[in-house]
């Protein structure tokens, strides 16, 4: 990979280093001609929710809205939630505004006046709603109901008197919905189209919790010019596709749609790694897309990997991933080892046969790699699976077997470098990492039942 040493490919978001994919563009359709909503992003970390979101508000910004990326605190209590969402809108849009009278200064008198009474006026709300939520937040923190600092949310501003008022009104989650709606109206009158993106819920461990969130929450969406984008989870893009296969709950009656991010292409990667300087050959691209299974972080990183190995070849490159991915999965597999409940000669006998199973100088040459990754599955498919070590790395051992045998294939010729066959096999990845017995099914279909045919690409 031809690239300056000074060089890197690893980029915070940039809206010059943003690739158009499918699913921006239906997106930027929905911001173009609809009126508002709440719609999910769903995939894998590194698909580019992120950046999905950024491009959206990017794109907001530049046709006179505004937008906000909300990452998702800690503590997924509906009122704390609700009052650092409206603090950070407020903030974002008082921040908005202040750059406004010089953008009105060019209209007539009367537009410039009428500009300027609703942007004092939207001021002025901003204020009273950081208010209301700051209060909220001290309420909070005082009956041990969250975990929220007072001193970053300002709470010694507030005046005794002021402090009296606003504790007429106890702060609910029903009250700040209200202020939170009437203000993002607001502040889309001024600002169309406003763009809400509420990021990483989709790292909520437990469903159940997002669901309790949602239903406590949801009441802020469905506000004319106001486009919620909210990173959601692979179950929760399932409730919203089964509809009424598994009934209504807080998933597909809070939703409109789900967008699915675009996993990368060869000619994703090709373009990606082109535009930070670091162009690849057609033979780099596809494998870059097969072994990072189409993740866009994962892709950045192996690209970087083999910018600064100086490797060319593509088949030293396959092997040097794979034998780094093969010491780190041994790790784990001797510290799990170590944890387990009896970690007698059962497990330490399972532990000797691993290391044998993956020796380091089958990944220095091409013949020993390919011999190898030919029957590793049919070897050592079950060798993790022993009931006398029952918290065993199973799935991540059945998980790399598969990632082994497809990039053995690919490196031995048995598959050809049409997209269409990169694409298929990098399916076969991605659905490895959900279910590995599912993807050797997938392989069985295309390679045969012993894994010992030509690659041959199922119809369709």
């Amino acid at each position: 990979m031809d690239v300056g040493a000074d060089s890197t490919l690893f980029r915070s978001y940039d809206a010059e280093e943003f690739l158009e994919t499918p699913s921006w563009r239906h997106l930027r359709t929905i911001i173009a001609t609809g009126n508002g909503g709440v719609y999910g992003l769903y995939g894998p970390r590194g698909s580019g929710k992120s950046w999905l979101m950024h491009r959206a508000i990017t794109e907001a910004s530049r046709a006179g809205g505004t937008g906000l990326w909300f990452p998702c605190p800690s503590g997924y209590e509906p009122t704390a939630f609700l009052s650092m969402l409206a603090s950070t809108l407020a903030s974002q849009v008082e921040a908005r505004a202040r750059s406004l009278p010089g953008l009105l200064a060019s209209g007539k008198p009367a537009e410039l006046r009428a500009g300027r009474r609703k942007i004092r006026g939207l001021a002025r709300q901003a204020a009273g709603l950081r208010e209301q939520a700051r209060f909220a937040t001290t309420s909070l923190k005082r009956s041990s109901q969250a975990s929220l600092s007072a001193s970053y949310h300002g709470t010694a501003g507030i005046s005794r008197s002021r402090e009296r008022d606003l504790a007429e009104r106890d702060p609910t989650v029903a009250s700040l919905v209200f202020d939170f709606r009437r203000f993002a109206a607001s502040a889309a009158e001024v600002f169309r189209p406003l763009v809400i993106a509420i990021d990483e819920l989709d790292k909520i461990d437990a469903p159940g919790t997002v669901r309790a969130l949602l239903r406590d929450i949801k009441g802020i969406f469905e506000i004319p010019d106001v486009y919620f984008l909210v990173s959601v989870s692979d179950e929760a893009a399932a409730a919203l596709r089964l509809g009424a296969l598994r009934g209504r709950d807080e998933f597909n009656s809070s939703f409109y749609t789900m967008l699915e991010m675009d996993p990368m292409t060869p000619s994703d990667a090709s373009r990606l790694a082109g535009k930070r300087g670091s162009p690849l050959t057609g033979e780099q691209a596809r494998l870059l897309c097969l072994l990072s299974a189409g993740n866009w972080r994962e892709g950045v990183r192996l690209a970087e990997e083999w910018r600064t190995s100086g490797e060319a070849d593509v088949s030293v490159l396959a092997r040097q991933c794979l034998a780094k991915e093969a010491a780190a999965l041994l790790r784990e597999i001797v510290r799990a080892g170590g944890l387990a409940d009896d970690p007698g000669d059962a497990v330490g006998t399972v532990l000797a046969a691993a290391w044998k199973a993956l020796p380091a100088d089958s990944f220095t040459a091409g013949g020993p790699f390919d011999e190898l990754s030919r029957y590793v599955i049919r070897d050592h498919w079950d060798l993790l699976s022993s009931r006398h070590w029952p918290d065993s790395p199973a799935e991540a051992w059945r998980r790399y077997l598969i990632r082994l045998f497809v990039a053995g294939r690919v490196a031995a010729g048995n598959a050809l470098p049409d997209p269409r066959e990169v694409a298929d096999l990098r399916d076969v990845l991605v659905q490895a990492g959900l279910s590995a017995e599912v993807a050797r099914l997938m392989l069985q279909d295309r390679f045969g039942r012993e894994l010992d045919g030509p690659y041959s690409r199922p119809p369709g």
